[in-house]
């Protein structure tokens, strides 16, 4: 079972700035080899399926985005 895009961020919201970048890069290399990859659904016995981790990956890395952004202004800029 996945967890949802908000418990994925809940356990790492701790980290700072620059702990929080190699969880993207990760992230990013695991999109990368799904979209590589030729995917047989027919093939597939697995849960979840590649394409459901694919997608819940996406949504990860978007929300981590935003966290990332969130902790270099705190970390590194002063915006009013």
């Amino acid at each position: 079972m996945m967890m949802s895009p908000e418990m994925y961020i809940e356990l790492i919201k701790d980290k700072k700035y620059a702990e929080l970048l190699p969880v993207r890069d990760e992230l990013i290399q695991a999109i990368r080899e799904f979209e590589s990859e030729t995917y047989d659904p027919a093939q597939v016995t697995m849960h979840p399926t590649p394409d459901v981790i694919y997608q819940m990956q996406l949504q990860y890395l978007a929300k981590l985005c935003e966290l990332i952004c969130d902790k270099f202004n705190e970390e590194y800029e002063q915006w009013d």
